[in-house]
């Protein structure tokens, strides 16, 4: 028997009444079905999102501090998505001055870039779901590259951490700095809360605690566990313990995500749930390429 409670409404014939009413049951003019909705595009694409976005921020901020340690004559090169310094840590080239304009000038693109995604992310909140998605990791990104790096940083005395202590801070303020920009990224992924919320195909998709809580796992907890895992295996074992701490302190920012979230307007756009070939295929030439760079180098 269909019962109105567990689904949402669309017309349907006459002959569809006869086949699927029940003997001494009213008839009703609508009958009740549950929606099917591809989930697994939604994951698909804000994972392929979640991808090329952090790409394109943490390669501004690699060439910016490039950039910052030229003009302070400070030798450096780009490689592998990094800025390698080519000068030993005790050379007299490194002052307050060199430190805080190379190790503070890719935190500061990063903030100035996160502050202008969120106000483009404003700018198309009635329009294409994608596009906004795209914006919204770019921002999150450019956050953790701020605040998660200055936590990251502290912890493991690399990057934006050699600020606080060119700066002579006491150690006990450098400790404090990392709760403080742990609690700063656990606000900017609260308020963030709404914007995953409101990026829902259907409002059956959010409108219980129950589902809502597996929509944002689909579009925001596992493109992160999943891109996490790739990055993690692309750099292991050369990598910095910064470069893992910094999508740590990115899954710290989403736990706020949990919470149920109430009275979201939705855009009536389904492209999230249509498959974003273009993404895909920038994503498939960009693995392509480092893979035989790899093998020829």
């Amino acid at each position: 028997m269909f019962r109105k409670e567990y689904c949402a409404t669309f017309p349907v014939s006459s002959e569809m009444h006869s086949v699927l009413s029940v003997p001494g049951e009213k008839r009703v003019p609508y009958l009740v079905a549950r929606v099917n909705v591809p989930t697994t595009i939604e994951c698909i694409n804000s994972a392929t999102l979640y991808f090329l976005s952090f790409l394109l921020i943490t390669f501004i901020f690699q060439i910016v501090t490039l950039l910052a340690a030229e003009s302070v004559d400070i030798p450096a090169v780009f490689s592998n998505f990094k800025t390698i310094f080519q000068l030993p840590d005790g050379s007299a080239l490194w002052s307050p001055y060199t430190v805080i304009t190379v190790y503070g000038s890719g935190p500061f693109a990063a903030l100035m870039i996160g502050l202008a995604t969120i106000k483009m992310f404003i700018h198309f909140k009635r329009k294409k779901h994608l596009l906004k998605l795209f914006f919204l990791w770019c921002g999150l990104h450019s956050f953790n590259l701020v605040f998660g790096s200055l936590a990251n940083g502290i912890i493991c005395k690399t990057g934006f951490g050699f600020v606080p202590s060119w700066l002579y801070l006491n150690v006990a303020i450098q400790l404090l700095l990392i709760p403080i920009s742990l609690g700063i990224l656990i606000l900017i992924g609260f308020l963030s809360n709404r914007a995953f919320t409101g990026m829902a195909f259907s409002s059956s998709e959010i409108k219980d605690a129950r589902p809502q809580k597996l929509f944002k796992l689909r579009v925001a907890y596992l493109p992160w566990f999943i891109c996490s895992i790739l990055f993690f295996l692309a750099g292991f074992p050369i990598r910095h313990p910064y470069d893992y701490l910094i999508h740590l302190t990115m899954g710290i920012m989403l736990i706020p995500l949990i919470r149920f979230r109430q009275h979201v307007l939705l855009v009536k756009d389904s492209k999230i749930q249509s498959f974003n070939w273009i993404a895909s295929s920038i994503i498939a030439i960009l693995v392509a390429s480092c893979g035989l760079f790899y093998l020829l180098w």
